[in-house]
């Protein structure tokens, strides 16, 4: 059974099945060089990536109505982004990798993004070429990252939400700085939402609320990677090994705009919903990578890598949104789903006075 909640690469609270395996195999990507290991982790990743920018931006408000000033709500919630089935495996021989690294015989060349299938990818081989002899030579090989087995992308916050003046709401996310295992993290987001209904008269006689929100959430995050020299290879120039980690780091910002209706003790609420999020993914650190010696005698050794590979990504989509909040007394039960390209639901329990 899985033991750890983890998101792979650093990014949340996905299963893996044990820390030092996942460690292993996401480092070994530094095996193939610099721009290989690249463009192996953005086709790994990606999904990722773009499921944690979703998830980010989800869930900030239930209701079209604004908190009158001095009201507030504390509320604990999770969401989770379902990827689609294209982004769960990628082909390895469509990436541009250099002729160096090649698919194993009898291997295949489709692999597992994060999200795709809990077994190993294609097995990968690393070749050399001897200055002597002019003849490659294998130095390394490894098999592409598997993934968790799910399409769903989870994780859990807490948000504040205090009315202040003129039907305007500000509202504070959060998850406090955490440490599982060798993951840690931390999250934080700022909102403001305004009752649009109050400015046009036009719109103020129409029997439902009218809310426009927009809001911004940061998330940093840090996870440690494990590889050591290969056995049996000179390393003339060893290094510390022990600082290899992934950062990743993820910026992102919400527009919606939410027409909502109470009647009793529920509301519903439905609109339309814009985000957009920037996300990196570093490889921190020092790696050793084995090569052949330039010069006599033509052996292989260790060459140290430092601080190899840094893997921006920016995503945006467009999403309708749906939801119901059910009121009783000082406690709310909310459930929502945004329908787009990265489909997300968002459900939570809140407390307060408003």
């Amino acid at each position: 059974m899985r033991k750890v909640y983890l998101l792979v690469l650093t990014i949340g609270l996905l299963l893996v099945k044990n820390e030092a395996q996942a460690q292993s195999e996401t480092a070994e990507l530094i095996k193939s060089g610099i721009v290989n290991a690249e463009l192996l982790g953005k086709a790994y990743g990606t999904p990722l990536s773009k499921a944690f920018g979703t998830d980010i931006n989800t869930g900030w408000i239930t209701t079209g109505e604004a908190f009158k000033p001095g009201r507030f709500e504390i509320r604990i919630f999770a969401n989770a982004t379902f990827v689609p089935q294209k982004d769960q495996t990628f082909d390895v021989s469509t990436l541009g990798l250099n002729s160096n690294v090649r698919v194993a015989s009898g291997s295949g060349t489709q692999a597992p993004t994060v999200f795709g299938a809990d077994s190993p990818g294609p097995l990968l081989n690393v070749y050399a070429t001897r200055p002597d002899t002019k003849q490659e030579e294998q130095v390394a090989s490894f098999n592409t990252p598997q993934g968790i087995g799910t399409n769903i992308a989870p994780i859990p916050m807490a948000q504040l939400s205090v009315g202040v003046v003129k039907g305007t709401e500000l509202m504070f996310r959060f998850i406090p700085e955490s440490k599982v295992g060798d993951l840690k993290l931390n999250l934080w987001g700022i909102g403001i939402k305004n009752n649009v209904s109050q400015w046009l008269p036009a719109l103020s006689a129409l029997p439902f609320d009218l809310t426009a929100a927009v809001a911004f959430s940061s998330f940093r995050s840090n996870y440690g990677l494990q590889l050591n020299p290969q056995s049996g290879v000179a390393n003339p120039n060893p290094l510390d090994y022990s600082n290899q980690k992934v950062i990743f780091n993820s910026k992102a910002i919400m527009a919606q705009l939410v027409a909502s209706k109470t009647i009793s003790v529920i509301t519903g609420y439905a609109g339309v919903t814009y985000s957009q999020s920037h996300s990196t993914t570093a490889m921190r650190g020092n790696y050793p990578v084995t090569t052949i010696r330039e010069q006599a005698p033509y052996t292989k050794e260790i060459q140290n890598i430092t601080d190899p590979v840094n893997i921006p990504l920016d995503y945006n989509q467009l999403g309708l949104t749906a939801g119901l909040r059910l009121k009783l007394s000082i406690l709310s039960i909310n459930a929502e789903g945004t329908w787009a390209k990265y489909p997300t639901v968002s459900a939570g329990i809140g407390l307060g006075f408003n």
